[in-house]
């Protein structure tokens, strides 16, 4: 459990000293770290890198951006195809051909884009279809499909050859969107699912240019289920379940798509096609790689906090708010802490800072609430992050008390 507290006060003076960690804005929306928290290890000092909130890589952050209406359809990028293929067909020739480009140096670090990349449902494998390169490419020439290239890394390309069609079957291939693959590592746990697959994943689509939400299909390689046993009812099935939607779901304007939920038939309706109804699905583009996302190496948390906030926006704008902006006349304070033994405790004095700030706040004519995030909506939590008037504030206040008075976290 965690608990949460904000608090909106006066500026501090102008002339008062950075201190390790914060930020300072140089100029316009550019911002440097006072002091960095990377140690270079050639030269032993730590560097200060800036980070420039309108500028990340290829995308650029709008302001006046929105989240897709859901009649918009019309206007979607995305294109749906689907054929179907007679029994004994060669699937050499049904399917388009593969092809794959890839950059990076080993394994964990590099990224591949795919043109026609195609994975059989039933079997839960991807097809290598290249008449021109019959032999797929190994593994170790590949990505790692996982974030920190621990379990689960290796895509397994398979060859088609002169495989043929058994029965009838069907294929849909999707253009016009590229697909984001990944396996997840812990989606069970919220903080691994968020920085090791959403986050990574914004950060692998940013690198490729893929900015706009209706331009990405999101694709996991995995289960839910197969990670706890095939329990249905396990914790953590549900766990993943909910944090994948909650976390993931904003990258794509369009519904995630699962291999193994696909296989068991689960509805999953993408422009009026039922996508667990085909055997072959197909990508025209694809990337994947996210073995880099290791929070155990060097500098992972420096590297990973650029490509923060533009998933950050997603996710406002997702639950139909806007991201947080600069405040002109004071300043919003949210300070989180959380209770168990796993995980970064930064902190362990939690409630002697709450009682300052509850101190504190008081006396500088700020407002100030403290609440458990297991016992708030998400879009209250939202809110809380963001720039919010006091009528804004004083609503999220009352439902909070609304949860005291009937057993919630106390106040």
């Amino acid at each position: 459990s965690s608990s949460s507290s904000s608090s909106t006060a006066t500026p501090p003076p102008a002339n008062k000293p950075q201190k390790e960690g914060f930020w300072e804005q140089v100029s316009g929306n550019t911002y440097n770290a006072a002091v960095g928290n990377v140690k270079d290890a050639s030269s032993g000092t730590y560097p200060v890198p800036s980070c420039d909130i309108t500028k990340r890589g290829k995308c650029r952050y709008d302001p006046k951006a929105t989240w897709p209406k859901s009649d918009a359809a019309a206007q979607l990028p995305l294109k749906v195809t689907v054929s179907e293929l007679a029994a004994g067909a060669s699937l050499q020739e049904a399917l388009p051909q593969t092809s794959v480009k890839c950059e990076g140096g080993d394994q964990n670090e590099r990224v591949c884009r795919f043109k026609n990349i195609c994975i059989d449902i039933q079997k839960e494998g991807f097809l290598w279809n290249s008449q021109q390169d019959p032999t797929p490419p190994s593994n170790s020439d590949l990505f790692s499909f996982a974030g920190g290239g621990r379990e689960d890394r290796d895509m397994d390309l398979q060859k088609v050859g002169s495989r043929k069609v058994e029965g009838t079957a069907s294929v849909a291939i999707l253009s016009g969107v590229t697909g984001l693959m990944a396996r997840r590592i812990a989606p069970w746990n919220a903080g691994h699912i968020e920085m090791q697959t959403a986050t990574a994943l914004e950060r692998l689509a940013n690198d490729y240019g893929v900015c706009e939400v209706e331009k990405r299909v999101v694709l996991f390689a995995d289960s839910c289920m197969a990670k706890q046993g095939g329990s249905e009812k396990s914790l953590r099935t549900s766990l993943c379940r909910k944090f994948s939607e909650i976390f993931c779901g904003p990258l794509s304007f369009y519904p995630i798509l699962t291999i193994a939920q696909l296989k068991r038939g689960k509805e999953t309706i993408l422009l009026g096609h039922d996508l667990s109804k085909v055997n072959f699905l197909c990508f025209e583009d694809a990337v994947a790689g996210i073995g880099r996302q290791d929070p155990s190496s060097g500098g992972f948390t420096w590297e990973m906090s650029r490509w923060v906030a533009p998933w950050r926006e997603k996710l406002f704008l997702r639950n139909g708010l806007q991201p947080p902006t600069k405040r002109t006349g004071g300043c919003n304070l949210v300070f989180t802490w959380k209770e168990g033994m796993h995980g970064l405790h930064p902190i362990n004095n939690p409630l002697e800072v709450v009682a300052f700030l509850k101190e504190w706040v008081a006396k500088h004519g700020g407002i100030y609430w403290s609440f458990n995030l297991g016992e708030i909506p998400l879009h209250d939590q939202l809110i809380a992050f963001q720039l919010v008037t006091n009528s804004a504030t004083e609503r999220i206040r009352a439902r909070h008390l609304r949860h005291s008075s009937h057993g919630g976290p106390p106040q």
